[in-house]
């Protein structure tokens, strides 16, 4: 496959959802692209939530992770979910990871998209997720943020939780309330 990617002008990535990538010359960023399918990839359907198979976060984990390990940015340092990618019957989708210049930091934005492979070209891509990538390990904890280096936190106090799905599933208030109380 390396030698078709390469034919039509882009770069293999060697990874089982994205196919290539190309760089973009006016920003200094790159596209990474793919498709994905139940048929091409069998393991999607495992994630059939009520009847609709989703690509799981850990997908877009995945795709953010590769993009930003392809361009010296190995840290994920941020990833929000937008939209669910759903696979409809047997089509695929279209992926794009795209990740643009960095910033004077090195870090650089990461947004993922998805169109269903039969759909018109003018059909308009839907964001899934973005985020930011890194080129090492923040060293800074954002404000009102816990660094988990230390487990459990300083400060922290144990709590017993046995019992505790029983409480969380009795409809009746009162016994949160009781709970709560002892």
């Amino acid at each position: 496959h390396t030698g078709e990617a390469h034919t039509l002008g882009l770069r293999s990535t060697d990874h089982p959802m994205l196919g290539a990538l190309v760089a973009q010359p006016e920003s200094g960023g790159v596209r990474f692209t793919g498709r994905l399918s139940t048929n091409t990839h069998p393991w999607l359907a495992d994630h059939d939530v009520l009847g609709t198979v989703l690509l799981p976060g850990t997908g877009f984990v995945e795709l953010a992770a590769h993009a930003g390990d392809q361009v010296d940015c190995p840290e994920l340092a941020e990833l929000t979910l937008l939209a669910p990618l759903v696979f409809q019957g047997q089509g695929g989708v279209d992926v794009q990871v795209i990740v643009g210049d960095g910033d004077d930091t090195g870090r650089r934005r990461l947004d993922i998209y998805s169109r269903r492979d039969d759909d018109d070209p003018s059909v308009p891509w839907t964001p899934h997720a973005q985020g930011t990538v890194s080129p090492s390990r923040e060293t800074e904890t954002p404000d009102g943020w816990t660094d988990f280096a230390q487990w459990p936190p300083a400060g922290a106090t144990e709590i017993e939780l046995a019992g505790a799905y029983d409480v969380l599933a009795d409809p009746d208030p009162a016994t949160a309330q009781r709970v709560r109380a002892e």
